[in-house]
């Protein structure tokens, strides 16, 4: 049937998955037996999730959330550490100019959207870089990218043309 297939396809891919990053999959089996353990994760920057209510039989929702607890709590913690220092980087430049050059206008998950003057593109683009892949709050590593798209109204952001081309 379609379903043992797929199954096999995942199975395989897992396999070769693992099989590429052995001490990863020791690390999620050890924040699996975690979770249960002492019903309780922690994020390498602090942030904690409590498992209080562990139910006898819950399909092991419990192991993945703390395997998936600390990568995605990471990654916000990474997100809203770049942010701030992103707005005070923002701060200075407005002042320095005396006058609204660069701000931030909202955060959806790990995006960050601004909005600034179109003669700063080049200044805007290094510090939000630097801040999102060098200025880390911990040591990794591991390279973090970061990719930026630019448009002159949010509803032309996956707009080609409009990428790089601010004159609008």
């Amino acid at each position: 049937s379609h379903v043992k297939h797929y199954v096999r396809i995942f199975a395989e891919f897992f396999d070769k998955f693992f099989g590429n990053f052995p001490e990863f999959k020791d690390w999620m089996d050890r924040q699996y037996a975690f979770a249960y353990g002492e019903q309780v994760v922690v994020s390498p920057l602090g942030r904690r999730r409590r498992f209080p209510f562990v139910p006898r039989k819950d399909n092991g929702a419990t192991g993945r959330a703390g395997v998936n607890t600390p990568i995605q709590g990471t990654a916000s913690d990474f997100t809203l550490s770049a942010l701030v220092r992103i707005h005070q980087q923002f701060k200075d430049l407005n002042e320095r100019e005396g006058k609204a050059v660069a701000n931030i206008v909202l955060t959806v998950h790990d995006s960050i959207m601004f909005e600034f003057l179109p003669a700063y593109l080049d200044e805007i683009k290094e510090i939000v870089r630097y801040e999102m892949e060098e200025n880390l709050p911990i040591e990794v590593d591991i390279p973090f990218k970061h990719d930026i798209k630019i448009a002159p109204r949010w509803g032309l952001m996956d707009d080609k043309e409009y990428e790089f081309n601010l004159t609008e």
